[in-house]
């Protein structure tokens, strides 16, 4: 008999350990559908089970409240780095599909059963991104990151089709009825007056199906009748119950319609169906009115697609009848807007749930939702030439192309950025570090006394220098804020700090006004967390008074000249010599022209010798305020 050395012991025990695992396959066949979505909160709850009970494990992976989609609130912070990975275990799956805003040069690596790299690229924008995994078996899928900095995931979905056969459609007249996979039932009420005694259903197979019975015409007056399907090998037996509705429908409402494309707003208690079209669009025109009906037993004076001219006639008014034979009247009038444009560059084209208050700062203007595409448009002109004020939403990621591109816009139409993650270095290189955000809880800057007069403060309240953004902000919620740390590689520009994050630091509010027929602000906020949510007033007006100043192609506020000229401390404060004069040691804060608070000092004396040529402002401890020109 041979020895066994200890090192063949140890091989072993290793060989013996690594093909253990301590974590179960799901099955997701328990699940309807066969399809699992996991978000962030599902897989942190199923990661917290004992490692034998859980499916997944997640490593060193946190979560964050950046690059959502859809309806998540919170993100898979997947980065490498520390181990960092999310393992699912599963008994069989068709397909993974990852939900995720990855910008791009970033990415995620998905193996099958440590099999070669799946690379996901990002976009710059909201994706689905499938993997087809094609197991009957047991299987390990493992989630990486491509590159050190953040991937944002999420939602996790997985699918599976049971490999059995089953009916996927079941129609009769074009209806189609509800089927229950679990128990194997078809059922489908027709409408009123319908014949079913001699119907033909239209049966679509899935799984594994071959062929069912029985065939042709069927007679459903008796009750139901049960279907058999096979692939061959194993029947499935499902029973249809088709039946017929014992009274006429009274339904005869429209709900949904779309003039020329664009979608209308249907008021069903008066009939009426409004649709504004922007004032770009020129004059109404002969265009398709397309819609659907409710009830598939009514019928309409108009059919649907028509194109009506509304150049000649404003108006169209369209007769719905139910099948009871009562009738309904709807007045179609669309109209042109007189209100001025503005294109919104945002993630989707379109407002997120956690909109509503941004675009009420916007309600005297006509939005246009822009699709924030993961390529640049070929003419950026082109792209905005409609409008007459872009809004570039936080919620486009600092790297997406057309945001970048949108970099062209500056000083050639008026630009409110509400993202100041577009200036990193690589996309608009106008700051030589990368912007940052506030802490959790936070949503403050601060604005020197001489800077709030500014007109994008109308209507804005102070708690001296600071300004609120929010109300009730949870103190979990971070980056309520976002700020440049500066603008010194910003060239053709001249550009005037408003705010700052926190009076010495960081540019939270910059405006250029070199053309002011296309003046330029940014005020950093994000939406992260549904910040948005939470916005109070001052968030609003600022906003709101943004759009206007910018749209005034004759406003420009004066940075030399702050129009706080209450000089009344002069009596005992005075500046003479590179020296500010302080006989009674006030608390003073000297800031620039700009807004930047440099220095607060209650020395009899205060020199100024290390400050540049320039015009500066001194504020008391009472509030007022002087200039003085070095």
């Amino acid at each position: 008999m041979k020895k066994i050395t200890s090192l063949g012991i140890i091989l072993l025990l290793s060989l013996f350990s690594f093909s253990v695992k301590a974590e179960i396959n799901f099955d997701l066949t328990t699940v309807s559908g066969g399809v699992l979505v996991m978000d962030w909160d599902a897989v942190s709850a199923e990661n917290a089970k004992a490692q034998t009970d859980r499916w997944l494990t997640l490593t060193t992976i946190a979560s964050g409240t950046s690059g959502k989609c859809g309806t998540a609130t919170k993100t898979f912070d997947i980065k490498t780095g520390s181990s960092r990975s999310i393992m699912f275990y599963l008994a069989k799956c068709d397909n993974l599909t990852i939900t995720a805003n990855i910008a791009t040069g970033r990415g995620l690596i998905v193996t099958i059963d440590g099999g070669a790299n799946i690379q996901l690229d990002g976009t710059g924008a909201c994706k689905d991104f499938v993997v087809p995994v094609n197991k009957e078996v047991p299987c390990v899928i493992k989630v990486v990151a491509l590159t050190s900095s953040s991937a944002w995931t999420s939602f996790f979905t997985f699918s599976y089709a049971a490999k059995v056969p089953t009916i996927s459609a079941f129609k009769i007249n074009g209806t189609s009825a509800t089927i229950d996979d679990a128990a194997k039932t078809i059922t489908l009420q027709m409408p009123y007056g319908t014949d079913i005694s001699a119907v033909t259903p239209e049966v679509t197979l899935g799984g594994t199906a071959t062929s069912y019975s029985p065939t042709g015409v069927q007679n459903f007056t008796s009750g139901p009748i049960v279907y058999t399907i096979t692939d061959g090998t194993t029947p499935v037996n499902y029973t249809a119950n088709i039946t017929v509705k014992s009274t006429p429908d009274t339904d005869k409402s429209i709900t949904s319609m779309t003039i020329n494309g664009k979608v209308a707003t249907i008021n069903e208690a008066t009939g009426a169906i409004s649709c504004e079209f922007p004032s770009y669009t020129g004059t109404l025109g002969n265009w398709p009115v397309v819609f659907s009906l409710n009830s598939t037993t009514g019928s309409v004076n108009l059919v649907s697609g028509t194109s009506y001219d509304f150049v000649t006639n404003s108006s169209l008014s369209i007769t719905v009848t139910a099948q009871d034979n009562s009738t309904k009247v709807y007045t179609v009038t669309p109209t042109i807007s007189t209100k001025k444009n503005i294109g919104m560059l945002t993630l989707n084209g379109k407002a997120e749930t956690y909109d509503n208050l941004l675009v009420s700062a916007f309600s005297d203007y006509y939005i246009t939702y822009l699709t924030a595409g993961s390529t640049a448009p070929t003419d950026i002109n082109a792209f905005y030439a409609n409008f007459d004020l872009i809004v570039l939403h936080a919620n486009v990621s600092g790297t997406n192309a057309t945001g970048v591109a949108t970099k062209a816009m500056v000083g050639v139409k008026p630009i409110l950025n509400l993202k100041a993650f577009f200036y990193n270095s690589g996309r608009w290189g106008w700051s030589t570090a990368a912007p940052l955000s506030s802490a959790a809880g936070i949503g403050s800057a601060d604005v020197a006394i001489g800077m709030q007069s500014h007109p994008i403060f109308s209507n804005v309240t102070f708690s001296g220098t600071t300004l609120s953004y929010y109300d009730n902000l949870p103190a979990a919620n971070v980056n309520g804020v976002q700020y440049a740390t500066d603008l010194a590689t910003m060239t053709g520009f001249n550009s005037h700090t408003i705010a700052t994050f926190d009076g010495t630091n960081g540019i939270q509010i910059h405006e250029i006004q070199d053309n002011l027929a296309a003046k330029f602000l940014m005020v950093g906020l994000s939406m992260e967390g549904n910040n948005f949510t939470y916005f109070n007033s001052n968030a609003i007006n600022i906003l709101k008074n943004s759009a206007a100043y910018l749209l005034n192609t004759t406003a420009k506020y004066n940075y030399t000249v702050t129009g706080l000229k209450d000089i009344n401390e002069k009596k005992t404060i005075f500046y003479s010599n590179g020296l500010i004069n302080n006989p009674e040691q006030k608390s003073l804060v000297i800031f620039d022209a700009s807004g930047i608070k440099l220095k607060i000092s209650n020395d009899k004396s205060i020199n100024t010798q290390n400050l540049p040529k320039g015009v500066y402002l001194v504020q008391t401890d009472n509030a007022k305020m002087f200039k003085f020109i070095k």
